[in-house]
């Protein structure tokens, strides 16, 4: 694995995930308010912020890693199946809490695809910018 090439796709992905994930949280945002009153509050949530930064981090990483290390032709089709397979993956969370807590089925559906949306993305940023270390030259 081209170490190099792997950082910058994590710093990438994070960085466009999170402003996908941002932008979708923004415009689902009469959706998501179904369920913020049995959330934490909103000064709660940014005492934790620090904590939700690294977490994401580390699923970033691991998403790459992934991708990185299954990957076979590794062009930008390739990241956005993976983004959709993953997408779904991380989606499924959605509709497994809205069997527990009371979330719309709008909300539940808004998710899922808010999910795969970001998924995508992160899976097309890791194919663009991961690039395998260079093989070696055949000796003749």
């Amino acid at each position: 694995m081209n170490i190099k090439s792997y950082v910058l796709a994590v710093v990438a992905a994070y960085i466009v995930m999170a402003i996908v994930g941002i932008s979708s949280d923004i415009v689902l945002q009469s959706y998501y308010e179904s369920f913020m009153a049995i959330g934490r509050s909103e000064e709660e949530m940014m005492a934790m912020m620090p904590l939700f930064l690294f977490a994401y981090l580390v699923q970033t990483a691991l998403f790459c890693y992934i991708y990185i290390k299954g990957r076979e032709a590794g062009d930008l089709m390739e990241g956005a199946r993976f983004g959709v397979v993953i997408g779904i993956f991380m989606g499924t969370t959605n509709v497994i809490l809205h069997t527990a807590l009371p979330f719309s089925v709008e909300t539940t559906v808004a998710g899922v695809l808010a999910e795969i949306v970001v998924y995508i993305c992160g899976g097309m940023t890791t194919a663009l910018v991961y690039k395998p270390a260079a093989s070696p030259a055949p000796v003749a």
